[in-house]
C-alpha cells in the first residue's frame, strides 16, 4: 500500500519492543515513506524529461539531488555524469565525489577530485567543492590524508572567508584526527567571527552542555536559533530548542543541589516547554523522546513535592 492511500491505518510500533528497537523501527518508516515521497515526485517520466530538457547543469544537480535524498545514489551519479556532457560544472563534479564516496567507491570519489583539482580554479570552487571533497579524504582515512585536509580546509577559509561551513570542515577535520581541543577552538573561533554561524554556534551549544558549562551552552543555543532565522536554514531548530530546554532544566537542578528552592511556576513553564517540544517535534526528535519524556516526569515529581511541602 502507499503512503498516499487516505484509508491506509497507520500501524503502531509493537508494544514489546524494546527501545532500541522502536526507535528503529521508527526510523525504517519514516526512510520508506520519504523513498515514496520522492518515487511520487519522479515517477512520470514526461516530468523527468521535462526537468532535463531545461539543459543546465543546475537543473540536473537539483534531480540528481532528489535521488540522493532517497537514497539512490547509483542514479543520482548517473544524471550528474550525464551533466557534465553539456561541461565541467563545479557543482556536478562536487555531487559525484561526494555521492560516489558514500557508496565507498573511493576510486571513483578520487577520480573526480582530482579533476576538481586539475581542471576547476579555486575561484570557481563552490561550498560542495570544498566540503564533499574533504568529507570524502576523512572518510576514507583522515590520518593517511591528512597533509590534503589540512591544505583543502585553509583554502576553504581564504577563497571562501564568510561561509559557515569552512569552519565546521576544520571542526570535522580535527574531530576525525582525535584533537579534540583544536576542534573546539575552531568552533569557539567561528562564533567569534562570524555572528550567524548558526552550525557552529549549535554544535558548540552541545558540546558545552556535554562539558556540563550550561550557562554558555543555553547563550549559543539562543545564538544559533536567531541565526537560523532565515529562508534556508542550515541547523535543524528542533534541535536548538531541545538543548534550551536541557540547560534551563541542569540549571534548576544546580539551584536546587545549592539549597535554593525553585519558584513553581518555573518548573511549571519548562515542563509544558518538553510538552511542546514533543508534540511539536515528534518526528524531529524521534531518538530524544525517551529522554524527554523522562525529564517531564522528573518535573512532575519535583512539582508533587513541592506542593506537599
Amino acid at each position: 500500500m502507499s503512503i498516499f492511500d487516505d484509508d491506509e491505518e497507520i500501524l503502531e510500533p509493537d508494544e514489546d519492543m524494546d527501545a532500541d528497537d522502536m526507535l528503529l523501527d521508527w526510523e525504517n518508516r519514516i526512510a520508506e515513506a520519504r523513498r515514496q515521497a520522492i518515487n511520487a515526485l519522479l515517477y512520470d517520466k514526461e516530468c523527468e524529461q521535462r526537468i532535463r530538457s531545461i539543459g543546465t547543469a543546475e537543473s540536473y544537480h537539483n534531480e540528481s539531488c532528489m535521488y540522493a535524498q532517497s537514497g539512490d545514489f547509483q542514479k543520482a551519479i548517473e544524471i550528474c555524469e550525464e551533466g557534465l556532457k553539456l561541461g565541467l560544472n563545479p557543482d556536478l563534479i562536487g555531487d559525484l565525489i561526494n555521492y560516489n564516496a558514500k557508496l565507498g567507491r573511493h576510486d571513483q570519489a578520487h577520480h573526480y577530485f582530482d579533476m576538481q583539482m586539475e581542471r576547476i580554479p579555486y575561484k570557481a570552487w563552490t561550498w560542495r567543492n570544498y566540503s564533499f571533497a574533504i568529507e570524502a579524504l576523512i572518510g576514507e582515512d583522515a590520518r593517511m590524508n591528512e597533509e590534503l585536509i589540512r591544505k583543502l580546509v585553509k583554502d576553504y577559509q581564504t577563497f571562501l572567508p564568510t561561509e559557515e561551513k569552512a569552519f565546521m570542515a576544520e571542526y570535522e577535520m580535527e574531530q576525525a584526527l582525535g584533537n579534540h581541543e583544536q576542534a573546539l577552538a575552531a568552533l569557539e573561533k567561528a562564533v567569534k567571527e562570524h555572528p550567524a554561524s548558526e552550525q557552529c554556534a549549535i554544535q558548540l551549544a552541545d558540546i558545552l552542555l556535554q562539558n556540563g558549562n550550561f550557562v554558555r551552552a543555553y547563550e549559543m543555543a539562543v545564538r544559533a536559533i536567531s541565526a537560523s532565522a532565515r529562508c534556508q536554514s542550515s541547523i535543524q531548530s528542533a534541535f536548538a530548542a531541545m538543548i534550551l530546554c536541557f540547560c534551563k532544566d541542569a540549571m534548576l537542578w544546580q539551584e536546587i543541589a545549592q539549597g535554593k528552592e525553585p519558584e513553581i511556576k518555573r518548573i511549571l513553564a519548562l515542563k509544558r516547554q518538553y510538552e511542546s517540544l514533543k508534540d511539536c517535534f515528534s518526528v524531529k526528535l524521534l531518538p530524544f523522546q525517551i529522554q524527554i519524556e523522562d525529564r517531564i516526569s522528573l518535573l512532575t515529581v519535583l512539582i508533587e513535592g513541592i506542593s506537599e511541602a
